[in-house]
C-alpha cells in the first residue's frame, strides 16, 4: 500500500528508508508516493514517529478522478442551480 511521509518539524527530517536511500525532508514537505516496505519494522521512523517530528500517511486510490468530497459539493450545487432556475410555462 502506498505511503506519504510528511516532516512535522520545524528542521529538516532525514528518514531512513529500507531499500538504503535516506529521505530528506524540508519542514513541511511531503513525499511523494512510496512503497509501504519502505518503513515496515524501521525502528528509525518509529522513533521519529513517537517523538511526533514524522507523520505517515497511508493512502487509498479511489477509481474515481474526484474525491467523495468534491462529488458531493458538485451534486450539491447542481441541486442548488436546479432549484434556483425560472420554470419555463
Amino acid at each position: 500500500m502506498p505511503i506519504k511521509i510528511t516532516n512535522l518539524a520545524s528542521t529538516a527530517a532525514f528518514v531512513p528508508l529500507n531499500s538504503g536511500p535516506t529521505l530528506r525532508l524540508s519542514p513541511g514537505e511531503t513525499s511523494e508516493e512510496l512503497a509501504d516496505v519502505e518503513i515496515k519494522s524501521n525502528s528509525h521512523v518509529e522513533k521519529l514517529q513517537k517523538l511526533h517530528l514524522i507523520a505517515v500517511e497511508l493512502l487509498t486510490h479511489q477509481s474515481s478522478s474526484s474525491s467523495p468530497k468534491e462529488a458531493k459539493s458538485k451534486s450539491e450545487t447542481s441541486a442548488k442551480e436546479k432549484s434556483t432556475k425560472p420554470k419555463d410555462g
